[in-house]
């Protein structure tokens, strides 16, 4: 998930609007590295850690984040799936 912020310039006034979106990323490879990462202590006292990758255009900031929840739900998620799977194969 990252922060995607676009500017709009006003040609009456020359100000300079800044919009920002929550973007999910579909990337199969993970860009977060742990050692530029700050860590954070949620409401439910969860640790999320968090690193801010700023693009070479200054025009996209990226918000990588990584809690062991997260990492866990998605080691179980194609573990659950092989034994259902074995499973099913061993009743036929």
């Amino acid at each position: 998930m990252y922060i995607r912020r676009t500017h709009t310039n006003n040609s009456s006034t020359g100000e300079r609007y800044y919009t920002y979106r929550l973007v999910v990323s579909r990337e199969r490879s993970r860009q977060f590295n742990g050692d530029d990462a700050t860590s954070l202590v949620t409401a439910s006292d969860e640790t999320v850690r968090c690193q801010k990758v700023v693009a070479e255009d200054g025009q996209e900031v990226r918000l990588y984040c990584h809690s062991s929840g997260r990492e866990q739900k998605e080691q179980a998620m194609p573990e659950r799936f092989a034994s259902r799977f074995e499973a099913i194969c061993a009743a036929r």
